[in-house]
């Protein structure tokens, strides 16, 4: 290999030539100050205010504080004089933010400016904030403030109605160091330019280097690329020209010289002859040990999802499987010498670099990492490099952890994650999903064949999509004909060998396409006629399962007509007469309640040509809300009623997701999506184990409420407001919890 064949980042690194820009100028100034406020949407403010009162504690100390705060008398006499809490005033590990509201009304404010954030426990995404904040308004921003500051991601809602140059830092950072909490970051600094440019251009061009400093100019780099430039210049003059032309300077510099002023060392882990190097494309020669520590260099200059520019050109010049293997290589090393926590670069590697070998090595690892909670971080930084490699099979990957993940946090976490490559690719979760489904090399001619050369064999799929062959009489074989005399050796046996991993990626594709087909039933999810063809038609896999289905074509919420995909892949209607779809029509899994008068013919249909449906359709059990249920803001036909833990947790792996924890690491509630807007609640008492495998209780149900998500925040509604499909699949979710089996 001869230095001109690498790429020119690796010839001559921008940190090592000797004419690389000077340092931009340092321009001492105070930052200019900027007022506080808090930017309500009107009707959650007018909301919060009407609902404010003093909520009386359930077990409170003699001065009227809740007892779970655990107040010395000093303390609680403070706070009652409207002074804040000193050292030693509180001996509670924890409490939640509700407590504010059960405390004194004149010692309310005090207690939530100066109580310890860490040990305020926030159950619900922020609201408990929001309403301090609507009782006490700007007074009550320290505390609000310490939440944020302390509480990385928590009520993001929050932090975007705050305009405040103390969170100015913390957004910055954010924005410039983190994964999942970037894009609430990003948001905050383009809703409040002025005041994060007011702050961070003083920090920008301090003499000394340093994070912050780092993390200003990005920031104002980040802001100007998105259309504020005008803006950055304006507020750089209210500073004086020196700060104009410093700022000019620093937007005019080419990203491959946006260089901290100390240039990270290697660490000694990093041995580039125990590393399988990269190889270029051109040539697979591999890259020279001094390639391979610009590379690393490179690595430990880059961010979450912001690498430095240079690698750009790196993964240009280099094949992608030996970029995957140097990768892999340089994480095991990093996890030998004991996974220091200031290398974190050489694991988010894996996603700059890896490969879909990558995303199959972490896979059992995610699922061990996230089972004990003193590794579970590390499963959370495995699924941040998914989403940055972000190819198919590792987006399945994600999905499967937002849906099965063995704890709340890592499916909230790969949720995240799945909903911002979403919002990427301008599409929901769900659409995202549907176009996740692996054909497992069944697209291919002749992948239907079982091949012995001599003689072949048509392959079949089952309900469970699990493959199987016919003899020549047509009866089903419980494995593969056994090879005979003139069949050819090879050939049987890999045609053996693809069965046994057709069997086993179907059974386990199966099972997780019947769960999405019921619940895009269930959320009566549509699909317009030309994608419904696409994803699901021509399928090879998918479309196994949607001939077993019975599919109705929408105007609107009105299903119009029910149709089956006949065994010539034509369509037909309940009467079993050929069915032309429009491209305008719109389809989707046509629920038993929607069917009305055509349900009855279909399922004679399909009792007719022997159909076994994937989940519970046409025979699904309905159920009704009486009127009174209908005019109530509580559904309590189970009040009282025993539920088993077991039914919960399986609940949590359906349509539901678990609730806040206790501080005993309990969950008392349940949410799952509904009509529309709305957000059905399951209550339980006493609370189950997040943990499956601990044992519990049996639980004393406590009804179903509902809340409708707006710009208001959640907004009470009455259990009427559920459509028929959403209030028949709750009640029977439910039912299942009391009567074991009469689910799905």
């Amino acid at each position: 290999m001869t230095v001109q064949t690498l790429p020119s980042i690796l010839r001559d690194p921008p940190w090592l030539r000797a004419d690389r820009p000077a340092e931009l100028p340092a321009v001492e100034v105070a930052a200019i100050a900027t007022a506080e406020a808090i930017d309500w949407p009107a009707p959650l403010l007018a909301r919060l205010q009407a609902r404010w009162v003093r909520t009386p504690a359930s077990a409170s100390d003699a001065f009227g504080f809740p007892q779970q705060l655990q107040l010395s008398a000093e303390g609680a006499q403070r706070l009652l004089a409207g002074q804040p809490l000193q050292a030693g005033d509180t001996q509670a590990d924890y409490a939640w933010i509700s407590c504010v509201m059960e405390s004194p009304p004149d010692a309310q404010l005090a207690l939530w400016n100066s109580f310890d954030r860490w040990h305020f426990s926030d159950l619900r995404h922020g609201e408990d904030i929001l309403e301090v904040l609507a009782r006490f308004g700007p007074e009550a921003l320290p505390g609000a403030l310490g939440m944020l500051a302390t509480h990385a991601g928590k009520g993001p809602r929050v932090a975007l109605m705050i305009d405040s140059p103390r969170l100015v830092d913390r957004m910055t950072g954010l924005a410039r160091r983190a994964s999942v909490h970037r894009g609430n970051a990003e948001r905050w600094l383009a809703k409040f330019p002025r005041t994060t440019l007011c702050r961070a251009l003083p920090q920008a061009f301090a003499a000394a280097p340093d994070a912050p400093r780092d993390q200003a100019r990005h920031a104002i780099r980040w802001l100007a690329e998105r259309g504020q430039s005008a803006q950055v210049l304006a507020v750089a003059a209210e500073y004086g020209d020196a700060m104009v032309a410093a700022t000019e300077e620093l937007l005019a510099l080419d990203p491959l010289f946006m260089l901290p002023a100390r240039i990270p060392r290697l660490p000694k882990f990093l041995q580039t002859a125990k590393l399988r190097p990269p190889r270029l494309r051109d040539g697979g020669a591999a890259m020279p040990a001094a390639s391979i520590e610009a590379i690393a260099t490179m690595l430990m200059l880059g961010q979450p999802d912001a690498p430095y520019p240079g690698l750009a050109q790196v993964r240009e010049a280099c094949t992608e499987a030996s970029l995957a293997e140097f990768a892999w290589d340089l994480y095991e090393a990093w996890a030998v010498a004991g996974s220091p926590s200031a290398d974190r670069w050489a694991f988010r590697t894996l996603g700059l670099l890896g490969d879909d070998e990558t995303i199959a090595r972490l896979a059992p690892l995610i699922e061990k990492w996230a089972s004990d909670y003193t590794t579970r971080p590390r499963s959370d930084a495995a699924m941040e490099v998914a989403a940055v490699i972000a190819s198919d099979r590792a987006l399945a990957l994600l999905d499967h952890q937002a849906r099965k993940g063995c704890h709340r946090k890592v499916q909230q976490q790969a949720a995240a994650m799945l909903a911002r490559v979403a919002e990427a690719r301008g599409l929901t979760v769900d659409e995202l999903s549907d176009r996740l489904v692996p054909g497992l090399g069944l697209d291919a001619p002749g992948s239907f064949v079982v091949d012995y050369g001599a003689r072949n064999f048509p392959l079949r799929f089952d309900e469970d999509l699990q493959p199987f062959v016919r003899d020549a009489k047509g009866v089903r074989k419980k494995g593969l004909p056994r090879p005979q005399k003139g069949d050819d050796e090879a050939l049987a046996r890999a045609a053996s060998e693809r069965v046994k991993w057709l069997t086993k990626e179907a059974r386990a594709l199966a099972q997780q396409q019947k769960q999405r087909l019921e619940r895009a039933m269930v959320l009566r999810r549509r699909w317009p006629a030309p994608a419904w063809r696409r994803l699901f038609l021509e399928h090879p896999l998918v479309r196994l399962l949607t001939a077993r289905l019975a599919w109705g074509v929408f105007d609107g919420d009105h299903c119009v007509d029910v149709l089956r995909i006949a065994e010539d892949w034509s369509l037909a209607d309940a009467r079993d007469a050929h069915y032309t779809l429009a491209d305008d029509a719109v389809v989707g899994i046509a629920h038993p309640l929607e069917m009305g008068e055509r349900l009855r013919p279909m399922l004679q249909l399909f009792a007719e040509y022997e159909i076994a449906q994937p989940f519970a359709q046409l025979g699904r059990r309905t159920f009704e809300l009486s009127p009174q249920e209908r005019r109530a803001l509580v559904l309590d036909r189970w009040e009282g009623k025993v539920g088993s833990p077991a039914g919960l947790h399986a609940l949590a792996k359906w349509m539901w997701q678990y609730g806040e924890s206790a501080h005993d690491g309990t969950v008392g509630s349940f949410l799952r999506p509904a009509s529309g807007d709305l957000v059905a609640t399951l209550q339980c008492d006493p609370g189950i184990p997040l943990r499956a495998d601990l044992p519990a209780p049996a639980q004393a149900l406590r009804g179903v409420r509902l809340f409708r998500l707006d710009e208001s925040g959640r907004t009470p509604a009455e259990i009427g407001a559920l459509d028929p499909v959403a209030a028949s699949e709750i009640l029977l979710e439910i039912e299942s919890l009391i009567s074991p089996g009469a689910g799905q």
